[in-house]
C-alpha cells in the first residue's frame, strides 16, 4: 500500500500563499471599481445639478446641493449677451464646468 496520496504540507502552504496573492489582487480591483463608480455617480450628479442650475437661472437661491460641495456662478457680457458660467465642486476634488448663453 502506498501512502504517497494527497498533498504534502509545502505544496499545501504554496497554494494558500498563491490563493492568498490572488484574492488581495481582486480585493484590491473591487475597491479600485467601487471608487471609480462612486466618482462617476458623483460627476453625473454634478452636471445634473449645473444644468439645473442654469436652468433656474438668475433664481439659484433654491438648488439642493450635497453637503461639501460648491458651486460658483461667472457671469460675462458680450454684445447684447451674456454667458453665464456654473463651476461645481464637489467633494472628490472634482470640477464641472458647464455654461449658457442668455440674449435679450
Amino acid at each position: 500500500m502506498n501512502h504517497n496520496d494527497g498533498f504534502s504540507l509545502f505544496e499545501l502552504l504554496i497554494a494558500i500563499l498563491l490563493f492568498s496573492i490572488v484574492m488581495v489582487g481582486f480585493i484590491q480591483f473591487q475597491t479600485t471599481l467601487t471608487t471609480m463608480m462612486w466618482q462617476a455617480k458623483a460627476k453625473n450628479n454634478a452636471q445634473t445639478i449645473a444644468f439645473e442650475i442654469l436652468e433656474r437661472y438668475p433664481d439659484t437661491t433654491t438648488i439642493k446641493m450635497p453637503s461639501n460641495w460648491n458651486y460658483q456662478i461667472i457671469q460675462i457680457p458680450y454684445l447684447q449677451c451674456q454667458i453665464v458660467k456654473v463651476t461645481i465642486y464637489t467633494d472628490y476634488m472634482h470640477e464641472i464646468n458647464q455654461q449658457r448663453w442668455f440674449c435679450h
